[in-house]
């Protein structure tokens, strides 16, 4: 699982085939997130603040930090995540977990 990771080497390449023939949840924030019955059992990707119902594996954050209250980023900041993939570079969270990914271009 994780361990298969050399931590040492933060890059997002290195995630490829990381999981390979596992089944991942990936989860958003809407309702249907209560209807899953221990998420630590499951490799999961969540997004934004879905600590607030349990860590998952991976975090996403797709936006900037301004675009969150101070309790929702709390929540972000401090997740007991295993690494967090965004494309801001200077995303104020752990840089230890901080995955950097490229997005691709508009159109």
């Amino acid at each position: 699982m994780l361990s298969e990771i050399n931590i040492n080497i933060m890059n997002y390449k290195d995630f490829k085939n990381i999981h390979k023939d596992k089944k991942i949840v990936v989860c958003g924030l809407g309702t249907s997130l209560l209807q899953l019955e221990n998420p630590e059992n499951y490799i999961t990707i969540g997004v934004n603040d879905v600590s607030r119902l349990f860590s998952p594996t991976y975090l996403l954050i797709g936006n900037n930090r301004n675009s969150f209250n101070d309790d929702r980023w709390q929540l972000i900041k401090n997740t007991n995540s295993k690494y967090i993939f965004t494309h801001i570079d200077k995303l104020d969270v752990p840089e230890e977990k901080k995955i950097i990914y490229k997005l691709g271009k508009y159109n």
